[in-house]
Parts: C-alpha cells; sequence; structure tokens
C-alpha cells in the first residue's frame, strides 16, 4: 500500500469511528486500520480494489444473512460512498476535527462499480457488525431488516428474515424452532407485547435491540440464542467486543506474516 493510499484509508476510518462515537477511535491505532485494511482486501477477490455483493457471499469470514447481504448492497441503511479524498486537504485537517465530506472529491463513474463497498463503507459495516451496541449500529441494523422502509420492525419482516436462516439450518440438518417462539422470547426481551418495534424500543433497551438485530442477520448469533440451554438474559451477551474481535484478528494476522517470513 503506497502512502497516498493509506493516508486516503487512514482518513476514512477515522471518520466513521468518529460518527459512531466509539471512544476506541478518538485516538488513531494502527491495530484498527491493519485489521479493516486486510480484511478489506480479504474480501475483494478480483483485487480491483472494491467488494461487490458476489464477494460477501463467496466470504466465509462471517455466517452474515444472504437477506441481510442484499439489503446491504441495495444501499438501505447507508448508501456507499465512493469518496476519493485529496491528501492535501486532510494533511490540512487538525488532529480530532475530521468531519464527514458530504462531496466526494471524485466521483466514481462506471456503473460496474456503482453498487460495489469501498473501504470507508466497509468500514461501517464492520463497525456495525461486531460492536451492535453502539447506537449507530442498531439503526444500521434496523434498516437491513425493515424491508418496507416504514422505520418500524414488524413481525412478518421478521419472519422473512427467519426464514432465511431456517432454511440454512434445515439444509445442515440443524434443530429448527418455530417462528411462535422466537416471537415470544424476542418480547419477553422488550416487555412489550407489540407486533412492531421502533427504533426507540431498540435504543431504549439497547441490549435488546442489539440481540434482536443480530438474530435475523447472523446465522452464528441466531444459533448461539436458540442453541443455549437455558435462556440468558442480553445483558450477559458481549456485543460490544470490537476490542477482542481487533485483538484476535490483529494476532492471527501477524502470526500468518511471521509464519510466511
Amino acid at each position: 500500500m503506497s502512502l497516498k493510499d493509506f493516508t486516503i484509508h487512514s482518513f476514512s476510518f477515522k471518520i466513521v469511528g468518529k460518527v459512531c462515537n466509539l471512544q476506541e477511535f478518538f485516538i488513531f491505532k494502527y491495530e484498527y486500520f491493519y485489521v479493516a485494511y486486510c480484511l478489506y482486501v480479504d474480501f475483494d477477490s478480483s483485487g480491483e480494489g472494491w467488494i461487490s455483493k458476489q464477494d460477501f457471499e463467496n466470504s466465509q469470514k462471517w455466517e452474515i444473512s444472504l437477506l441481510a447481504i442484499e439489503q446491504i448492497f441495495e444501499q438501505i441503511p447507508r448508501r456507499f460512498k465512493h469518496n476519493i479524498y485529496d491528501v492535501d486537504e486532510i494533511n490540512r485537517l487538525s488532529i480530532g476535527d475530521y468531519t464527514v465530506l458530504e462531496d466526494p472529491k471524485e466521483a466514481i463513474d462506471n456503473v460496474e462499480f456503482a453498487n460495489c463497498m469501498g473501504f470507508e463503507d466497509f468500514v461501517w459495516f464492520l463497525i456495525s457488525f461486531h460492536d451492535r451496541l453502539n447506537d449507530q449500529s442498531i439503526k444500521y441494523w434496523l434498516k437491513v431488516l425493515d424491508l418496507d422502509g416504514d422505520g418500524l420492525l414488524s413481525l412478518w419482516e421478521m419472519e422473512r428474515f427467519y426464514r432465511v436462516i431456517h432454511q440454512k439450518r434445515d439444509i445442515l440438518q440443524l434443530e429448527t424452532f418455530e417462528f411462535s417462539s422466537i416471537v415470544c422470547l424476542i418480547r419477553d426481551m422488550f416487555d412489550s407485547d407489540s407486533p412492531c418495534f421502533s427504533i426507540e424500543d431498540l435504543l431504549k433497551f439497547p441490549e435488546a435491540g442489539a440481540m434482536l438485530t443480530a438474530i435475523f442477520t447472523d446465522h452464528f448469533r441466531f444459533s448461539e440464542f436458540v442453541d443455549r440451554k437455558t435462556f440468558v438474559l442480553p445483558k450477559e451477551l458481549e456485543f460490544s467486543n470490537w476490542v477482542k474481535f481487533i485483538e484476535y484478528e490483529y494476532s492471527d494476522l501477524t502470526r500468518g506474516k511471521e509464519e510466511e517470513e
């Protein structure tokens, strides 16, 4: 990676961390950037510098629901930026005074890449996936689940995502569960009989909100939720594990590099 590329990508990384109000990002740490960039390159199977929907579907890195991937690449939770920032302008900004640039310095006109993720888009996804308790992540995943765009997560939307997970579990010959049983557990978490949930509901109970968005978009989290012998309250589950994730991935990446040498 060139110095110019590093400057551009690290700037994008800082922007997203600050927008998400993550304390860990107020001081730039090379490990955070290194892991994010390596994962970005790993997902980019074509080596073209962008991540396509096909790249995401082919990746075995995480158990993301295909319906969730469809929503992400329809740019429902967040429109892809495709910004290429001017390095001189970045250098003029003082540390801690980063702002999201609304106007792209250079637009991507190639239709082939119009629906592909750039690095900043990938960082938004990465943080939202691995730190589900922050407000921006909860909003991100609610938009993924909100199929009709009315700002509410209804039972029929939950059932649509449930069917995708149920189908995969059936193929893998894993135990399946009735949707009505899942709904009962969800209502218990929120202590509500409401037929739908708003962003206010999810932010009021962030642990329950993180659980709700995770089990319908992440096969692993769904299995973790339903396969345990006794029901565990959401607050006992780890959803804000960004630092642990980075530590594990960084250790794994650097160990692999040392073995190659």
